[in-house]
Parts: structure tokens; sequence; C-alpha cells
């Protein structure tokens, strides 16, 4: 197995080729540059899949920058014919400029996928490799009619019922993402649901996913909407497990529950899923209330010492988005990594709410490195 790695300040490729199984994987993130509408960056992505040889694309998400992550999901429309497109209308603060700031593509060459069916609508896609099957969900909601919670136990049941058909139950979720309308309302009620659910299919006894929860309208008017990824191994040698932050407590600790950050391994590759990270301290409260930048490089410290955990280092992501709650403060994440001196990254800067008012930064983020050469 080797690497291709390319970054430049607009643009950033990762490629891994598996030496065993043929597959290869391209990660690509494409950043409209400053003064650019966001349309700029798909002719890019099209030349670049242009290049591959029949690629297929496994994961494409926009790179927003006002709560663009809970919008409908065929997003590639919209990069591609402005003329029809509503994003700028879904928060105040948009209008008059379009919130997009580019895209992030996923995409494999020698490798089964298949796209996943729900109601006569693509949810999602299924990729199979000689080791591991896996499940992306995304945008997946429940009826706008039912109360919040009702809503939030339903949409996890109809994770479980997708899981089911695709032969894999609630304890083959590795990671989710939940956008929650109005999040600082109601978080509390959606953990208490979210928790009725998991106790119903026993998830505290096995693996609780790793995930992210910040503020997310949507179309439709649903109170909360959904992404999911879930693996099931299909040879020896694969692991599938929680990691630990080492420099926080557990989130199931003080009433959050995901996992820190959730780990697949195979023979061939590494990659770690590091849950929304906020300014949290060792058991709980926030740190560095009103403080942005230091809230920043708390949050930092906390994310670099789950890669250190695992062996690995910022030039390993391939996917990061970081959730700002002031557009003001936008550049205070690009401020930090210059100071800093990291590496230019794939990390797309969203303006949103988080799970708690004084959180003012939150940082996801997905790794891989390759195990054999």
């Amino acid at each position: 197995m080797n690497e291709h790695l390319a970054v430049t300040p607009d643009v950033s490729t990762r490629t891994i080729r598996h030496t065993h199984s043929g597959m290869t994987e391209h990660f690509l993130t494409v950043l409209a540059p400053p003064g650019h509408p966001p349309i700029d960056a798909a002719p890019q992505i099209d030349a670049y899949l242009a290049t591959l040889d029949s690629p297929a694309v496994l994961r494409m998400d926009i790179v927003g920058e006002v709560n663009t992550e809970s919008c409908d999901k065929h997003q590639q429309h919209y990069c591609y014919d402005c003329s029809s497109c509503d994003l700028n209308q879904t928060r105040p603060e948009a209008k008059g400029s379009c919130p997009v700031a580019g895209m992030y593509v996923h995409a494999v060459c020698g490798a089964s996928v298949s796209p996943i069916w729900l109601g006569g609508q693509i949810v999602g896609n299924e990729l199979t490799t000689p080791h591991l099957r896996y499940l992306l969900l995304h945008g997946l909601q429940p009826e706008a009619s039912l109360s919040r919670s009702d809503q939030t136990i339903q949409l996890f049941t109809r994770m479980q019922d997708i899981l089911t058909r695709k032969g894999m139950t609630f304890e083959h979720v590795a990671r989710t993402w939940l956008y929650l309308d109005k999040i600082l309302d109601w978080y509390d009620e959606f953990n208490d649901a979210r928790d009725t659910f998991f106790k119903s299919q026993s998830v505290f006894e096995k693996l609780v996913p790793a995930s992210t929860g910040v503020g997310g309208s949507n179309r439709s008017g649903t109170a909360i909407q959904a992404s999911v990824l879930a693996a099931i191994p299909l040879a020896d040698g694969v692991t599938i497990e929680a990691v630990p932050s080492p420099l926080q407590c557990p989130a199931l600790d003080y009433g959050s529950s995901f996992s820190r950050a959730v780990e697949i391994r195979t023979p061939e590759v590494q990659r770690l899923y590091i849950s929304g990270t906020a300014s949290i301290e060792q058991d709980g409260p926030t740190l560095h209330v009103g403080d942005v930048d230091a809230q920043i490089a708390y949050t930092m410290d906390v994310v670099h010492a789950i890669l250190t955990s695992r062996d690995m280092d910022w030039s390993d992501l391939t996917r990061g988005v970081a959730y700002v709650k002031h557009r003001k403060d936008f550049d205070r994440f690009t401020d930090y990594c210059t100071r800093n001196n990291l590496p230019p990254m794939p990390v797309g800067i969203v303006q949103n709410d988080v799970c708690r008012d004084d959180l003012l930064f939150e940082l996801e983020a997905d790794a891989v490195r390759t195990l054999t050469t």
C-alpha cells in the first residue's frame, strides 16, 4: 500500500492505494478561493475525477460557511446550478452571499459501490472491500408532525431498519452526524430520547458511536436530520473500537451518549473518526468561557492528543469541519494554525451553534493511515 498527498491553500488531495485488494481511495477537498463563487470548485473536482480509472463517488459534501451541512444532500446540484439554489435563504446570515465555501469528495476505484434506496430516493452508498462492508447514509429525517423526542426515536429507528435490510444492526454504527434545529432549546431532550433508543438496542453494552451534534435547520422542517457511517467486518484481522480522549473524560460521564472517537482498523489501513470536540474540561464543564482563542487552542490540543494516541498526526487528516459560533471568528481558527505552523488541512469552517451556548468552537475530523507498504 502507498499514499500520495498534495495540498495547496485551496485544494487538498490524498490518495491511498491498497496493494493487496487493488482498491484506490481518493480524498479531495476543494475550497473556493476568496472572492470566488463556489461553482469555481466544481471544474476542479470534475478535472480530478476525469484523471481516475472508473471512479465511484462514495461521498460528496458541501464545505459550508453558514449551517449548510444540514441542508438537502443533493449538494452537487447546488454548485452546478446557482440559479435554482435556495441555500441563501436557509439562514438570515447567508442572504446576499453564497454560504458554500467548497466541496469534499471521497471517491474509490477498483471496488464495488452501490446506492442505498429508501422510499424511492437514494439515501447513501454501500462500499464493499475484501475486509469490510461500509454503509454511508445521509439526509435521514423523521416525520415533522411528531414531537421532537418522538422524531429522534423515529430517526434512530429508521437507521436501524436500513441496517437490518443490509444485514447489520446498530452495533455496526461507527459514526453519526446529527443536525438539530434550534439545538440549544432541546439538547437535553434529544439526549434523553437517544438514550431511550440506545437502551432498547443495548448500545451501551456494545459500541457507542462517535458523533457530532450541532445546530441545523432543513427545508423539510424536521427537528433533526442525520448522516450515518456503519461498517461490518468481512475477514479476520479487522477491529472496530471506541477510542478514549487522553485529555477529557468520556462524554457518557456527563450524559452525552457518544464515544470520543472510533477506530476502524484492517490489516491494510487504520481509520479514525473523531467526534465533534470542544473546549470541555476533563470532568465535563466548559473551559475558557468567553475566550474563543483559548477554546480553539484547547480543542486542538484535545484532538491532537487523540490522534497521537493512535500514532497519527495532523497530516493524516482526510476531512474535517470546524464549527464556529460567530462568523466574526472565522479567521481565528486559521490564525491558530498559522501561529502554530500546522500543515494545510482539509478542514472547512462553518458558522453554527454546538451543544452548549458557551462553546464557541468545535472540531470534528477523519484521519486515515496506511499500515502496510
